[in-house]
């Protein structure tokens, strides 16, 4: 899966999302990364977040990512996400390309889309990528949702002298998604341990908190 060096790829107009990565990419004098900037869009990560993601997953520097569609569900449950595969159902309602899909596919949702060795982010009805506006044909469309998840708070809890002792509570309702939510709770955490407080993440908080609530 390979980014465009051609000068015509290049004069494809970017969404801003889409200009953004391949600035990014550039700096790290990346190429062959097309993978990479569908997730980092996809899944709304930074792209070195995303270029990390794809290094764990066997991805080598400035190389196609191999094997990736295999990847993607282990991809997406490290990313608090799910997967589901709707190249039949997209293509039945005509999304055949990757022109036809701005037209034929929902305005609404996220997608990461495979062509011959190439794989994009169509987002809230944009192709995010060189191949926008092409008659690539598409081979494989994958549905990115977050999960369900409904757990309420995490706390942080570290054990004392005294016993179990509560720190801090986060609560999922003070975020715009489940990603977030847990980015928050992961900085929060570091940043107790980097105090020199070893606190540990539970779904349940000490007695004492709970009778202060």
């Amino acid at each position: 899966m390979k980014n465009p060096t051609t000068p015509e790829a290049k004069h494809t107009e970017l969404t801003p999302e889409g200009e953004h990565m391949e600035q990014a990419s550039a700096a790290m004098g990346e190429r062959n990364d097309c993978a990479v900037i569908a997730v980092a869009i996809a899944f709304g990560l930074p792209y070195r977040t995303a270029h990390d993601v794809l290094s764990r997953h066997g991805r080598w520097q400035r190389q196609a990512t191999r094997h990736f569609w295999d990847s993607l569900i282990d991809i997406a449950a490290e990313l608090d996400a799910e997967i589901s595969d709707v190249t039949e159902v997209m293509r039945d309602r005509g999304a055949k390309t990757a022109l036809s899909a701005e037209s034929k596919m929902p305005r609404q949702g996220t997608f990461i889309v495979g062509t011959y060795r190439h794989a994009f982010c169509f987002k809230d009805g944009q192709v995010h990528d060189w191949a926008k506006g092409r008659r690539h044909r598409i081979q494989r469309i994958y549905r990115i949702t977050e999960k369900d998840n409904n757990m309420p708070a995490t706390y942080l809890n570290m054990k004392t002298a005294h016993g179990t002792e509560t720190v801090d509570e986060i609560t999922r309702e003070d975020f715009p998604s489940f990603r977030a939510y847990r980015a928050e709770v992961k900085r929060l955490a570091n940043e107790y341990r980097m105090a020199g407080m070893a606190v540990y993440t539970s779904t349940r908080p000490c007695k004492e908190w709970s009778d202060q609530k």
